[in-house]
């Protein structure tokens, strides 16, 4: 029983991705562009770019889903290439943390609501032997669909 418990108390029991909701919505920052869908049927889609010097230089793909061994975050560089799985670390209703310790650089992923209309974007770990992390501040922003 004590086993249950604990699991429930992490990300691994159903209903823990509705904490991403503060994701939702669009987000800008300097040359990094994200578009977040609210947690729904135990899933959340996200996409972004970057652009420079009126270019784009990358996109994202990204797909959180629930599975039966805890929420998944599954990252995308360009459509049909290969995914990158990292796992729910921590996750409250304003912060996430996913890991992967196997992937070359990063091995964390977080997003934190630092605002009401803040989110910063962080990716950390190893490179090549070093730390190194790199933030990307974000304010919310007009959802370009029309």
């Amino acid at each position: 029983m004590r086993v249950l418990l604990f699991l429930c108390g992490t990300a691994l029991c159903a209903g823990q991705i509705d904490k991403l909701a503060f994701m939702a919505g669009c987000w800008a920052g300097p040359g990094t562009y994200e578009m977040w869908m609210k947690p729904e049927a135990g899933s959340v889609m996200g996409m972004g770019r970057s652009v420079r010097n009126g270019k784009v230089v990358g996109t994202e793909y990204f797909s959180v889903s629930e599975q039966a061994d805890g929420i998944v975050l599954n990252v995308q560089q360009r459509l049909a290439a290969k995914t990158t799985a990292f796992r729910v670390k921590e996750i409250t209703a304003t912060s996430v943390v996913f890991e992967n310790p196997e992937h070359d650089f990063p091995q964390r992923v977080i997003y934190r609501l630092t605002g009401p209309d803040a989110l910063l974007g962080r990716i950390e770990g190893l490179d090549k032997g070093k730390d190194r992390a790199i933030d990307y501040p974000m304010q919310r922003a007009r959802c370009n669909n029309d």
